[in-house]
């Protein structure tokens, strides 16, 4: 009995140095924490695309009100600033919407068209980006026209008929004006 004692005492401090470790004994290098999701009822959910959509678009009357939250959620999670380079492709940049919601959270006008655009691919809207005058804007398509959301100058304009402006819709305005 007494043998069989002294070969567990002698097994276990083997075992102890072998991995550094002893009961109770804090561990030498540190460990890896992942997949944590931290949720609240103050702040919409934009852990993921589906809980983007539950956040922003579930409750959505009509496609106007789609777009709208689409934009609404850019302009709260992304605001306008010189934006991150991870240099992990060869863009650089990080156009992602997800990601830039949850990772870094600003970027300039390029970034936030481009977020607007993948959000509304992401619940079947086609998009397209404009250049103008050094500044990246984007049109979504539903309800068979074209419709400019800017949230980089957190911007967008009805016409007349309470519908939102596309970005030839702006042009033709401002050269009535002119």
């Amino acid at each position: 009995m007494v043998a069989r004692s002294i070969l567990l005492v002698a097994v276990a401090g083997v075992m102890a140095l072998v991995t550094g470790t002893t009961r109770g004994a804090e561990p030498t290098s540190p460990g890896t924490v992942c997949h944590v999701k931290v949720v609240s009822d103050k702040v919409s959910d934009v852990s993921s695309l589906d809980a983007w959509k539950k956040s922003f678009i579930d409750g959505a009357k009509t496609n106007q009100d789609k777009g709208i939250g689409i934009w609404r959620s850019v302009i709260t999670f992304h605001y306008q600033d010189g934006g991150p380079d991870e240099f992990l492709h060869q863009e650089g940049g990080v156009y992602d919407p997800i990601k830039m919601f949850n990772v870094y959270g600003y970027g300039i006008c390029s970034y936030h068209a481009a977020h607007v655009e993948a959000l509304g691919r992401a619940i079947g809207f086609p998009a397209r980006g404009w250049a103008i005058n050094g500044h990246s804007v984007c049109d979504i398509n539903y309800d068979g026209g074209w419709h400019h959301f800017d949230s980089s100058l957190m911007h967008y304009f009805l016409k007349p008929d309470g519908t939102v402006a596309s970005v030839e819709d702006v042009f033709a305005a401002v050269k009535e004006w002119y």
